[in-house]
């Protein structure tokens, strides 16, 4: 289904697609996220489907841009790609003061 189609499908909605490398392990690479929700709903629940170690962090970026999550997700999308669909890119750090 074109971008365009979903659009007009789920006016309310913005398509988003994932994109990581080979050593994130996701359940589910494509989304629709709401329009008028703040960038933390979204992260959180593109989050849960992200398989990650508990010394492990991820970081999201669009065109270079980290995005802020209280930033909201449909002013984001009309002022960086309208009517494209969102690529996401995920990047996994590790990080410190985890111990076994």
């Amino acid at each position: 289904m074109s971008c365009q189609q979903l659009l007009a499908k789920y006016p309310g909605f913005v398509p988003a697609i994932i994109k990581c490398d080979q050593s994130i392990e996701m359940t589910k690479k494509r989304f629709l996220l709401p329009r008028n929700e703040c960038w933390s709903y979204a992260l959180s629940s593109i989050r849960k489907h992200i398989v990650l170690k508990p010394s492990e962090a991820v970081f999201f970026m669009v065109d270079g841009i980290i995005l802020e999550s209280s930033a909201n997700i449909g002013v984001f999308y009309n002022n960086h790609c309208p009517n494209l669909f969102l690529i996401i890119d995920i990047f996994k750090e590790n990080t410190f003061g985890y111990s076994i």
